[in-house]
């Protein structure tokens, strides 16, 4: 069976910006700022919600992802925030929840046979920030095939996305595409 190197892709998002790469997280000077009750971490040049709720959602589960968007929005680093929204705060954001994690599997003939072998392996990559980061921002926006040493840096900057990416891979690596 030849092996399937899964890329992914989300139609719909657009941008003419330049995909660049993002160090989510609060910088020293911000630190001292924020209160210890609060229990979202202040997302780095996020994009703004329209809600209280969706940003709150937004700013705690998708930091790395909105983040990402906010600094350098693109095709890639904007779906990454979409798939992240859709996921976990679709009900906050007013988003369609998603079916599979939302991740679409390319090329589009293998769309249906992923989802029905790995449903539950792209639903657990698309619940996390990292994972999806790992696709939309290393994968897709810097053209990281999993076998190459950038995809190796990406994995140890999101360690917990690189397991559930693992498990989609080896998943998706079985299944025949027509």
């Amino acid at each position: 069976m030849t092996r399937l190197t899964l890329v992914f892709f989300l139609v719909g998002c657009s941008s003419s910006a330049t995909v660049g790469g993002s160090d989510a997280g609060v910088d020293a000077s911000d630190a001292s700022m924020i209160d210890a009750a609060d229990a979202a971490p202040v997302c780095v040049g996020s994009s703004v919600q329209t809600s209280s709720a969706c940003q709150t959602c937004q700013d705690t589960r998708c930091c790395i992802n909105a983040s990402a968007c906010g600094q350098s929005p693109g095709t890639w680093t904007c779906s990454g925030q979409k798939i992240c929204l859709q996921n976990e705060c679709a009900t906050e954001c007013g988003e369609k929840p998603a079916t599979c994690g939302a991740i679409v599997p390319d090329p589009p003939s293998c769309v249906d046979a992923i989802r029905k072998a790995c449903c539950a392996q792209l639903t657990a990559c698309g619940q996390s920030d990292e994972c999806v980061a790992l696709i939309y921002q290393c994968i897709d926006g810097q053209s990281c095939d999993p076998t190459m040493p950038c995809f190796k840096k990406c994995g140890a900057q999101w360690p917990n996305g690189a397991k559930l990416f693992a498990a989609l891979d080896a998943c998706g690596s079985k299944v025949a595409c027509p």
